[in-house]
């Protein structure tokens, strides 16, 4: 692989060691598979309605999206390996571009209906690797941003950046320039431009709002990007081998650049990961700094210093580029801030944390990290007074965090966290579709999980999702006006996947094949008793120790008390509705996940606050 790809998204390169296992193998090894070994629950909340692979023998997805009209796109980047032989297979007549442009990788980008059916797809790419990171859909248009080596078969004539810039004569190599592209919805090539500087660039993440792009990425180039009166027009590093800053741009639906800007002292390492715009036109931005010089912070920041290793930092810009906010975020360990959303005057981030300390706040879903590893998080602040509302932790040791999205419900927005993970507990939630992760899975092998959280920061559902092998979820695409969702994701696993009226419902062959992955789920409609038991609750809640259940009454229930490391703390059997339960003498202070039984076993878990 080349080191421009491990510089665009450290937590995307799951399957990278694996991938280029496949690259390097010689010999043949021969794969049993032994059927479907992971459960899944047929009383979950959710029903899988149909799940497809899609892309030639090594193809992994790297982002999505979804229109008004309920079409998904899937972006993913394709190896080489028998492209010849499979790319009829997979790209429609008249795409826009019908053969493999050569090089390690190309961009593969594809239309799906809401029924799973292809509608189109098309390869995007030049001479060289190609690589993209992310996709965004806006009034009829797709907008696209990565990085290539490729000098030709990148840009239309006339764009911002119709070539690359040369390269400065010095001894590093020259990796990538990131790239901004604009398809219509129907496929079509609009407008194309690299984003480049004389060493290296890597585009991350891109963000359209009345038709301005907003684009994050990193860079150790010093010229061409940047505008004449920007928050920070220069950068000087002290060691372009080892050092990047942050790189933040507004062009204009033509592909006109408006402003740019870097974003980092230079001096150390400095990553930006991703972008939201609020309904005022301010942009946030968050990502991921080993600073230790205030450069982060203003007067009015949350955490003014960085308290470890690498800390997350979330900051606010005007339309016109001034900084306005910015903040450190983080404990004495690693943290990585990877995504964000800005709503109605809240700020939502997603990341991971190594930190035991200074990530979550008190009363929240899961205050403490477990294990030494990574953990993800969630923080919520507020946009305008700059202060934290909420932040917790989510998971246990191996979690890495792919993705943030939201979805508006009748009631209130809720928030998807996706990702892939090894471990074995405190991910899923009863009733989950997945609820336990494949018998494969830890070490080398990890399953794919997404997990729903409220505007509150309390998880309402959470599953895995993967096979007997390595398995990740990228996004999730919330419907428009419907109680479903898709899935996308990255898979080498055989089973577990797709379904068999799939539009494609078997890996290619081949050692070790790759495949990008897209799963449509619906809300079960559960019947009268069922939504009903649902809504059981405990009150009060938070609680001095002693409380009832409430809700419609199912006869006798079985109460089972659980701190948030798993372990048992109490049972009771024969509860009654309104019947106390007093545990005042028994229960310390707290956060505590209540799980009630009823007669015919139907079970719904509740998080319990003991004062």
């Amino acid at each position: 692989m080349k080191k421009g790809k491990d510089f665009i998204f450290s937590f995307n390169n799951y399957f990278s060691v694996a991938l280029e296992n496949v690259a390097q193998v010689m010999t043949i090894l021969i794969c049993l598979s032994f059927g479907n070994l992971t459960a899944q629950n047929n009383s979950s909340l959710y029903d899988r309605i149909w799940g497809t692979y899609y892309g030639p023998y090594i193809t992994k997805s790297v982002s999505s999206a979804i229109d008004s009209d309920g079409n998904i796109y899937m972006l993913s980047e394709v190896w080489a390996l028998n492209m010849e032989t499979e790319a009829a297979n997979y790209i429609t007549p008249g795409a826009y571009q019908t053969t493999f442009g050569g090089g390690e990788s190309d961009i593969l980008l594809s239309k799906f209906d809401s029924e799973g059916s292809l509608v189109w797809s098309t390869f995007f790419g030049g001479e060289g690797g190609d690589w993209p990171t992310d996709i965004a859909w806006h009034n009829g248009n797709l907008y696209i941003v990565g990085s290539t080596s490729s000098s030709t078969g990148m840009t239309t004539t006339g764009s911002f950046q119709e070539f690359m810039v040369d390269m400065e004569p010095i001894t590093i190599p020259r990796y990538t320039s990131g790239f901004l592209t604009k398809f219509s919805s129907s496929g079509n090539l609009i407008w194309s431009t690299y984003v480049d500087g004389e060493r290296m660039e890597a585009i991350s993440s891109v963000t359209v709002e009345n038709g301005q792009v907003f684009i994050t990425g990193n860079t150790n180039s010093t010229s061409h990007l940047t505008t004449v009166g920007s928050f920070q027009e220069n950068v000087i590093f002290t060691d372009v081998h080892n050092q990047r800053a942050g790189l933040i741009m507004k062009f204009n639906e033509n592909g006109g650049r408006i402003w740019g800007t870097y974003y980092g002292s230079g001096a150390v390492n400095d990553m930006v990961s991703d972008l939201s715009v609020d309904s005022s036109g301010n942009l946030f931005v968050v990502g991921t700094t080993e600073d230790a010089t205030g450069y982060f912070s203003t007067t009015d920041a949350y955490q003014m210093q960085n308290n470890g290793n690498r800390d997350i930092f979330v900051s606010k810009f005007s339309s016109s580029g001034s900084r306005l906010w910015s903040t450190y975020y983080g404990g004495d360990e690693n943290d990585k801030g990877q995504n964000i959303i800005v709503l109605q005057n809240n700020i939502y981030v997603s990341g991971a944390s190594e930190s035991a300390t200074n990530i979550a706040s008190s009363g929240s879903y899961q205050e403490n990290l477990i294990g030494t590893h990574s953990n993800m998080i969630f923080l919520k602040m507020d946009s305008e007074t700059y202060d934290r509302i909420w932040c917790t932790y989510y998971g246990a040791n191996g979690m890495i965090p792919f993705n943030l999205s939201y979805s508006n419900s009748s009631e209130a927005y809720e928030f998807w966290l996706t990702g892939t993970t090894n471990s074995y507990e405190h991910i899923s939630t009863d009733g989950a579709y997945q609820e336990q992760p494949n018998p494969n899975t830890g070490g080398a092998n990890h399953d794919g999980y997404f997990a729903k959280f409220s505007e509150d920061g309390n998880l309402s559902y959470a599953s895995y999702y993967g096979g007997e092998k390595r398995d990740a979820i990228t996004k999730v695409l919330p419907m428009n006006d419907e109680d479903g969702f898709y899935l996308t994701g990255t898979t080498m696993s055989y089973n577990a996947i797709a379904t068999s009226n799939a539009y494609q419902s078997e890996l290619p062959n081949g050692n070790n094949p790759t495949n990008s992955f897209l799963i449509k789920f619906m809300q079960k409609r559960m019947g009268v008793e069922d939504s009903q038991y649902q809504k059981l609750s405990l009150w009060p809640n938070p609680t001095d120790g002693q409380f009832t259940v409430e809700g419609k009454n199912f006869g006798e229930l079985q109460i089972s008390i659980f701190d948030l490391i798993g372990r048992e703390v109490y049972t009771q059997y024969k509860v009654k509705i309104g019947q106390p339960i007093e545990l005042q003498d028994q229960l310390s202070s707290g956060i505590y996940i209540v799980k009630l039984k009823s007669q015919n076993q139907r079970l719904t878990t509740i998080k319990l606050l003991v004062k």
